[in-house]
Parts: C-alpha cells; structure tokens; sequence
C-alpha cells in the first residue's frame, strides 16, 4: 500500500512537471510572437520590409539564453553568422511586460544614432537594418523573478559603412 503511496505521488509530480513545461513553452511561443511583431511594427516605420520567424535561429537563440542563465551571465556570444541581441529584466512584471518589452528597450536607443556614429544605438539598427530577413528568440527565466531574452537575425546587420543604407529612420 505505501508503494502505490509514493507511485501516486510520483506520477503527480511527473504531471506537474510536463504541464509545466507545456505552459512554459506556450508562453515562450507567445513572446516570440509578440517581439515579431513588435519588430515589424518598428521596421514599418523605417521602411525595411517584414522580418520572418525562423525556428533554427529560435534553437540557436534558445540554447545561448539557457546557457547565459544557468551561468548567470549576460554576454554575447561572439558569433559573426548572424546577428545577436539580448535584454534581461528582473523582477519582469508577467501583468504588463511581454516579448514586446525587450524590442522596444533595443528600439529605444534610436536617439542615440547617427550614420556617423552608430556604436551606441546597435540594437536599434539591427532591428530595422533592411537586410535582415529573418529572426529567432530565446526566452529564459533567471533569478529574481526575471527573464532573459536573446534575439538573432539573418542575415546580419551592423557592418560598417553600411548604416546609411540600412537604417532609414
């Protein structure tokens, strides 16, 4: 009778955890959905065409973020093959912050940009840089009640003497 206890018990837990993961996941989709959308709505401004959701920069994203958040670091990751952009917030409010939250934090440094001198507004331009076509998101929580995102983009932006160009805002 104890056995069948603890054989309860565990198959309890083993609910919770893939239901778990099951909500985690839809909310992970929902905050992909929201930041592309988010994006294209910044990119409309700027006239760069529509940015498409990509499910292997979504794993290339995914994987960096849960790497940065289980070594609690907040880094890039020094690839050259695609573009990369992060933003972590602790506590993150789950009532009023979303997967727009992290887009409009990169859009923001707009006031920072010129064509001269781009270096302090590089997650601005490579949400409206016209050459990128593609995106991906990695969304982790971290301590503190906090989330990590990570965003990727193909191909690239950000290359020198190309701002001009690129960035019409």
């Amino acid at each position: 009778m104890l056995t069948l206890k603890y054989f309860s018990l565990f198959v309890v837990f083993l609910l919770a955890v893939v239901l778990n993961k099951q909500v985690k996941s839809l909310e992970v989709d929902r905050y992909r959905q929201e930041a592309l959308a988010q994006h294209n709505i910044y990119r409309a401004q700027c006239k760069a065409d529509a940015l498409q959701k990509n499910s292997t920069l979504d794993q290339i994203a995914q994987s960096w973020c849960e790497q940065l958040a289980a070594t609690n670091q907040f880094n890039h990751s020094g690839t050259i093959d695609y573009g990369e952009s992060s933003y972590k917030k602790a506590p993150f409010d789950f009532k009023n912050d979303n997967g727009a939250t992290p887009v409009a934090a990169w859009f923001s440094t707009r006031s920072k940009y010129s064509d001269a001198n781009p270096a302090d507004a590089l997650d601005f331009t490579q949400v409206v840089w016209k050459n990128t076509k593609l995106f991906g998101l990695g969304v982790c929580s971290i301590p503190n009640n906090g989330v990590l995102f990570v965003a990727n983009y193909y191909p690239r932006g950000n290359y020198k003497d190309q701002f001009a160009q690129n960035v019409n805002c």
